[in-house]
């Protein structure tokens, strides 16, 4: 997704997919399981969970002020819920190879849908103006 106007989420996704790649080359590796979580638990809280914020902070709330797909915002709020509960899930459980997939694969797919889906809509459905002002405001709150 290549637009100047939703660069800073844009930017965002091509790390956090260069992270999720690294992480799941490590679990089909059959590395350490403690050097997994503590891999997992570094990308959460050193942008992934800033990332979920700014989405829940400013994205879902723009998204509903242009009267956007409801069932799309749903979602969208969803996954970010289940990545927060997985996340938080991973420094306790005990067996981490089916939690740590699921996480890694939940993030992509959660990418994957912002970029395919919600992204595309927006630049079809919101001003460019808007847009920009968006960028804006997730550019500030990931500083």
């Amino acid at each position: 997704m290549e637009n100047s106007a939703l660069e800073v989420l844009s930017q965002q996704h091509r790390q956090d997919l260069q992270q999720c790649g690294r992480i799941m080359q490590e679990i089909q590796e059959q590395t350490d399981k403690k050097t997994v979580r503590d891999d997992i638990l570094r990308f959460w809280n050193n942008g992934l969970q800033k990332h979920v914020q700014s989405e829940d902070t400013l994205l879902v709330p723009f998204l509903l002020r242009h009267r956007f797909n409801t069932g799309y915002v749903e979602m969208l709020k969803r996954e970010n819920d289940t990545i927060r509960l997985l996340a938080q899930r991973i420094p306790v459980h005990e067996d981490g190879s089916y939690l740590y997939r699921a996480f890694i694969r939940l993030v992509e797919q959660h990418i994957e849908f912002e970029d395919r889906v919600i992204f595309k809509k927006m630049q079809e459905e919101i001003s460019e103006v808007d847009l920009k002002s968006l960028n804006m405001q997730i550019s500030k709150f990931a500083n």
